[in-house]
């Protein structure tokens, strides 16, 4: 297939859904439908021949593929979800265009075209957290995402220099561009800057987009940017920029009592458990950080969208009235109880497995290892006393039953979650096919 048609899917989708965006069934279904096709044919256009843009060229790996396709996946979960709840009637169109420009920002082959196309992205993210409530927090978000992709495109502009037929000796400003430039878009320093507006993430396809499309990505282009800075600083940086992320979030995933919340702090530490795996030096550290940080995107899309199904049910996330929701809406919260486990690290699920090896090979002290593998208590507890505090005999007054369709795919992913956790050849195999 054409990279040049999947690249054009989420333009068009958008175009689409834009004159029927306030029939949100309507539009909730094309997005959807828009995602799952091009998981489908990413693997199709892997490997095709490049496109020229702006001088440039655009080319998708077999790597790239496989995350495009997940997070295909995930984000068609949200629009899906969106079919209870709208968040907003411009979410469906904005956030098929941002996620067109990341895709193509993923098969940038230079990193100034990647980079300036992240910057465009992060304004289709402003679109889809635009919330009237919370103007300030929102603003505050894509300000620090805004710089971080910034200061990955002086980053490119310096790493293509030096490479040039006469290199500029523009080390200095490209090391410190590439470091924070990085750690902004992942959200790994400074966590109080916008982690909040993500522990409240009323808009959750924003918040997808920030932080699993948006940190996945900055990831992929990790190689190339290495070149700008030596390992140990490299290493030195993500290391314990990734350990005080890891407790930041893990502590707060104790504390809120919606599942939202929950869910939001539980994703920052997961992002310090990914930038752990980016700060070693092991062969294939990346590739596995990268994974990581894909099986979490679809980790958060399920628990995400299973708290837009218990508002919808039982008008609120919270866990105070939820005391019996299991009666009404079992497969939802059977779905939370193993998504949680896979987002928090725990076993059987693939969260653990790729916890357990990026611990192995990240460069801690004893002390500081124990620390990381019990920060998974953190989000287990916010999920779990969610679950338990279900188990009541008596469902809540006024409450309606759980969508049977939604509640089956929500069930699906999570056991995918779970099947990749106690068969990681599954993984192997599928991510074989991209190659193939």
């Amino acid at each position: 297939m054409p990279l040049i048609a999947l690249l054009a899917i989420p333009f068009v989708a958008a175009l689409a859904v834009w004159p029927v965006r306030q029939v949100r069934q309507i539009a909730a279904s094309i997005s959807a439908l828009a995602c799952l096709l091009v998981a489908g044919l990413a693997p199709l256009a892997a490997g095709q021949e490049a496109l020229n843009l702006m001088g440039r060229s655009l080319a998708l790996s077999t790597q790239s593929a496989f995350y495009v396709s997940v997070l295909s996946v995930a984000l068609g979960l949200l629009m899906g979800g969106g079919w209870l709840a709208p968040e907003s009637p411009l979410v469906w169109s904005s956030a098929l265009a941002t996620f067109g420009l990341l895709m193509v920002a993923a098969c940038a082959t230079s990193l100034q075209l990647a980079g300036a196309f992240m910057a465009l992205a992060v304004l289709g993210i402003a679109c889809c957290l635009l919330a009237p409530t919370s103007p300030e927090l929102i603003m505050r978000t894509i300000i620090v995402l805004l710089s971080g992709t910034l200061l990955l495109l002086v980053a490119g502009w310096v790493s293509e220099a030096a490479r040039g037929e006469s290199p500029l000796s523009l080390t200095f400003l490209g090391q410190p561009a590439a470091l924070f430039g990085l750690a902004l878009v992942l959200g790994v320093l400074p966590f109080g800057v916008w982690a909040p507006p993500l522990s409240r993430a009323s808009r959750p396809t924003g918040a997808f987009l920030a932080v699993c499309a948006l940190g996945l990505l900055a990831s992929l282009r990790l190689n190339e940017l290495s070149a700008l800075s030596d390992l140990a600083t490299w290493g030195l940086f993500l290391r314990w920029g990734g350990v005080a992320t890891l407790l930041y979030g893990a502590v707060g995933a104790l504390l809120p009592r919606e599942l939202s919340a929950v869910t939001g702090y539980a994703a920052l530490a997961d992002v310090g458990i990914a930038a752990l795996a980016m700060s070693a030096e092991s062969a294939g550290a990346l590739n596995l950080a990268t994974q990581h940080l894909a099986y979490r995107a679809l980790a958060c899309a399920t628990l995400w969208v299973a708290a837009r199904v218990l508002a919808y049910c039982f008008g609120t996330d919270d866990l105070r009235p939820l005391a019996g929701a299991f009666r009404r809406a079992p497969l939802t919260l059977t779905a939370v109880w193993i998504a949680g486990l896979s987002l928090a690290g725990l076993p059987p699920t693939v969260g653990y497995a790729s916890r357990i090896a990026i611990l192995g090979m990240a460069d801690l002290r004893s002390p500081w290892t124990w620390v990381c593998v019990l920060s998974a208590l953190g989000p287990a507890w916010g999920v779990t006393r969610i679950v338990v505090t279900s188990w009541g005999s008596t469902p809540p007054p006024g409450s309606r039953r759980e969508p049977l369709w939604l509640s089956l795919l929500l069930l699906a992913l999570a056991l995918c979650l779970l099947a990749l956790g106690l068969f990681p050849e599954l993984g192997i195999w599928f991510q074989g096919l991209f190659g193939a």
